[in-house]
């Protein structure tokens, strides 16, 4: 409890500080989006921020996660079809080169399946 201690230098604040962490433990944040929004009639956004920052930070945070959650299934699937990247980008250019000179273009490092 050393970190409430220094949070907050009175011992009031830090007793309030321990009773909001055991009675609100962490929540999802699209119940404070609504609120944030004005979706919701409840009390006041809790935050002294105003709400359109919460909600542009919510916001942010769901397009990172899709891109993120994106980027994740394509190295998942370049690992399935063992390939780095790189290779997989490398190839698909010797792959056009060699289709223009009417050749056939074989991944040296395929050893089949």
């Amino acid at each position: 409890m050393g970190y409430c201690k220094s949070s907050f230098p009175s011992s009031a604040n830090s007793t309030q500080f321990r009773r909001l962490c055991r009675d609100k433990p962490m929540r999802p944040g699209y119940p404070l989006f609504f609120e944030a929004s004005g979706l919701r009639n409840e009390p006041p956004f809790p935050s002294h921020l105003p709400p359109i920052l919460f909600i542009l930070s919510f916001i942010l945070s769901a397009i990172l996660s899709f891109a993120v959650g994106v980027m994740l299934i394509v190295a998942l699937w370049e690992v399935m079809r063992g390939k780095t990247s790189v290779e997989a980008q490398d190839n698909d250019v010797y792959r056009k080169v060699a289709l223009s000179r009417g050749e056939m273009f074989g991944n040296g490092y395929d050893l089949g399946r």
